[in-house]
C-alpha cells in the first residue's frame, strides 16, 4: 500500500479529572491539534510544577499540578464558549472561539518553578524580569506549540499569544481573563478539593444554566451613549450563587494562599533563590563553585541565558527541590542555611504585625475611623527600620522577612468593563453584582496581610519585631495629633 493510500483516522482522547470527571477531546480537527499542543515539552513541562507551590506542606493533599489545571480551564472555556455560541447564533465567531480556546490551555505554559513566587526573585534580582503571562507568550509564538498552532493557520499562534498578553476587548477574551473567567473557575474548584477544605464551594453548574448574554450601554461624562457592552452575565436567579462565588474566592486566600506557613516557605524560597542567582550573576565560575552547584546546572544556564527558551525550560519544581542537595553543602553559610530549612520544613516563625499594631491601637484608645490612615504610616515605618536592622547584620546571619499583601472582595469599576460580574436586577435591567448585593459592595472588605518572619534560631529577632512595632505605634500617634 503506499503512503497515500493509508487514511489516518483522528483518535477521540479523554483524560480522568477529579474535578470534572471525564475530559474528552473530539476528532475534529481543532481538538486534535489541541490535543498534540498538549503533547508539547513545554505543555508536559507543567506537569513538574504545582499548581500551589509549597501549599502541600500545609495541606498534603495539595500536590496537583498546572497540567491538570490548564486543561480544566480549556474544558471550563469550552462550556462557556458552548453559552455564547447557543445566545449569539447566527453572530457567533467560531475563528475567535478557537482563538480563546486555545489561549484558556495555554495561559499558564510559561510559568516558572513555584510559579508567582519565582516571579518575586525575578523582579529582586532584575534578571528577565518579566511576567508568566510574557513567557506564555514567548513559548506560544517562538516553539515546539507554535509549531502546532500553525497548522490551524500562519497568524494563529500570534492571535493566542495576544489573547493571553492584554486586557479581554470582548466577550470571547473574557473567558481568559476576567473576575468570573475559566481559570478561576477551574482552580477555585480544584484548589479546594485538593487542599480538603470545607468552605469556599461554589454552585458551578446553576452559575453556568443561568449564564446570559447581556447589552450593557456605556454612557460618557455627559450623560451621552457612546458604545455598548456585550458580556456574559447572570439572571436574577443567580445573584445568589453569584454572591457565594465572590465570597468563596476571597475566603481561599486567608485559608490557603496567604496561609502563614505558605508564605513563609514561599519568602524563604524567594530569598535562597536571589541570592543564589546574584551569586552566580556576580562572582561567576567562582560563585558556582561556592555555591557547589555543577557548572552546568539549570540555575547557572538560565542566570547566563535567561532569554533563551530553552533555560526557561528547564526549570521546574523537581530542579530546585534537587537543587536543596547541592545548596546545603555551600560554604555560603546563610544560603547553606536556607537550603537546609526548606529541605527539612525547618521554617521561619511569622510574627503577625498587622494584628499585634491593631492590638496596639486599641489598647491606646485610638478608634477605628482613624487607624487605617495610621497604619499605613504604621507599616511604612515598620518595614524601613526592619531594613535598617537587616543592612547592619552580617551576611551570614539569618535576616528579618517582610511580608506585605492585600486582597479586596471584589474589585468594581464605575465604568462597565468586561472583567466584572454583571447581574440581572428586580427590572430586568443588568448591573455590576456591587450595586445588587447587600455582600458585594462598591467599597468592599479587604483582607490585609502584613507579617515578619523570624528564623526560629534567632532569640533576639521575634522580640526586634515587637519593639519597632511599638515604635512605630507611638510614632504614628504623635504625628496624628
Amino acid at each position: 500500500m503506499t503512503p497515500e493510500a493509508i487514511h489516518v483516522t483522528r483518535k477521540p482522547q479523554r483524560i480522568r479529572d477529579p474535578v470534572h470527571n471525564l475530559i474528552e477531546f473530539d476528532n475534529t480537527e481543532f481538538e486534535h491539534h489541541m490535543w498534540r499542543v498538549i503533547q508539547t515539552r513545554p505543555f508536559q513541562r507543567l506537569r513538574k510544577i504545582k499548581q500551589l507551590g509549597f501549599t502541600d506542606l500545609v495541606y498534603p493533599g495539595a500536590t496537583h499540578t498546572r497540567f491538570i489545571h490548564s486543561i480544566g480551564t480549556f474544558h471550563i472555556a469550552r462550556k462557556l464558549i458552548n453559552i455564547i455560541k447557543r445566545k449569539l447564533g447566527s453572530s457567533f465567531s467560531d475563528t475567535k472561539a478557537y482563538v480563546v480556546l486555545a489561549a484558556s490551555l495555554l495561559h499558564d505554559v510559561g510559568h516558572g518553578m513555584f510559579s508567582h513566587a519565582f516571579e518575586d526573585v525575578l523582579a529582586i534580582t532584575k534578571i528577565d524580569s518579566i511576567s508568566h503571562e510574557e513567557k506564555s507568550r514567548r513559548l506560544i509564538a517562538n516553539s515546539e506549540i507554535a509549531d502546532e498552532l500553525s497548522k490551524l493557520g500562519s497568524g494563529f499562534p500570534g492571535d493566542v499569544a495576544n489573547v493571553i498578553s492584554k486586557e479581554p476587548e470582548d466577550i470571547y477574551d473574557a473567558i481568559v481573563s476576567s473576575q468570573f473567567d475559566a481559570d478561576r473557575l477551574d482552580y477555585m474548584q480544584r484548589d479546594r478539593l485538593m487542599v480538603g477544605i470545607q468552605n469556599s464551594a461554589i454552585d458551578f453548574t446553576w452559575l453556568l444554566s443561568n449564564m446570559e448574554i447581556g447589552i450593557i450601554p456605556l454612557y460618557s461624562e455627559d450623560g451621552e451613549l457612546y458604545s455598548e457592552l456585550t458580556t456574559l452575565t447572570l439572571n436574577r436567579k443567580a445573584i445568589y450563587a453569584a454572591e457565594t462565588y465572590v465570597l468563596s474566592l476571597f475566603q481561599l486566600y486567608p485559608t490557603v494562599y496567604f496561609h502563614k506557613t505558605v508564605r513563609v516557605a514561599e519568602n524563604m524560597f524567594t530569598v535562597l533563590l536571589a541570592e543564589v542567582f546574584c551569586t552566580i550573576e556576580n562572582e561567576g565560575a567562582s560563585g558556582v563553585k561556592r555555591l557547589g552547584l555543577p557548572e552546568n546546572h539549570q540555575y547557572v544556564n538560565f542566570v547566563n541565558e535567561p532569554k533563551s527558551i530553552d533555560n526557561i525550560l528547564q526549570l521546574d519544581d523537581t530542579v530546585f527541590w534537587s537543587s536543596l542537595y547541592y545548596l546545603v553543602e555551600s560554604d555560603i553559610r546563610r544560603i547553606s542555611l536556607l537550603a537546609k530549612q526548606l529541605l527539612e520544613r525547618d521554617l521561619y516563625k511569622a510574627v503577625d504585625v498587622y494584628l499585634l499594631v491593631k492590638q496596639m491601637l486599641r489598647d491606646k484608645g485610638v478608634s477605628n475611623d482613624i487607624m487605617p490612615s495610621i497604619y499605613t504610616l504604621i507599616k511604612n515605618y515598620v518595614i524601613s527600620e526592619i531594613e535598617q536592622y537587616n543592612s547592619t547584620l552580617p551576611k551570614e546571619q539569618p535576616r528579618i522577612l517582610i511580608d506585605g499583601k492585600s486582597r479586596k472582595l471584589y474589585e468594581y469599576n464605575e465604568t462597565p468593563k468586561f472583567n466584572q460580574i454583571f447581574v440581572e436586577d428586580a427590572h430586568g435591567e443588568v448591573q455590576d453584582i456591587a450595586l445588587e448585593s447587600p455582600v458585594v459592595v462598591t467599597r468592599p472588605y479587604k483582607l490585609d496581610l502584613f507579617r515578619a518572619y523570624v528564623d526560629r534560631g534567632d532569640r533576639d529577632g521575634y522580640s526586634i519585631v515587637i519593639d519597632i512595632s511599638r515604635r512605630a505605634v507611638e510614632q504614628a500617634i504623635k504625628e496624628a495629633k
